[in-house]
């Protein structure tokens, strides 16, 4: 499996009182069998434990809801000797004065 950082981009301009951090990820999931294979690929968003800091799953392809604590899980059937890429964006929104660590990922 690869993970690729396809996107991120900061606004330049306040919305409101609020910096926002979009952030885009695409993966690519290989079956190498020779036979089709049943996976579960799960990813994690970061989680505020600030109430100031809002972390919001923009979309997702093959769109999936977001669990709880932040998780993506995508159940998929893949055939034998068969790629396929999965893919989700999501935004970070906070206030200005509020330092942010661990969001390069």
């Amino acid at each position: 499996m690869e993970r690729d950082l396809v996107e991120r981009q900061v606004d330049k301009k306040l919305l409101g009182s609020q910096r926002r951090i979009t952030y885009a990820y695409r993966l690519k999931v290989t079956n190498l069998l020779e036979r089709a294979a049943n996976l579960k690929i799960t990813e994690q968003l970061p989680v505020s434990r600030n109430e100031q800091i809002k972390v919001r799953l923009n979309r997702s392809n093959p769109q999936i809801q977001l669990g709880e604590m932040g998780v993506l899980e995508w159940a998929i059937a893949l055939p034998a000797q068969s790629q396929q890429e999965l893919s989700y964006q999501f935004t970070v929104e906070h206030s200005p004065d509020i330092a942010i660590i661990g969001l390069d990922m």
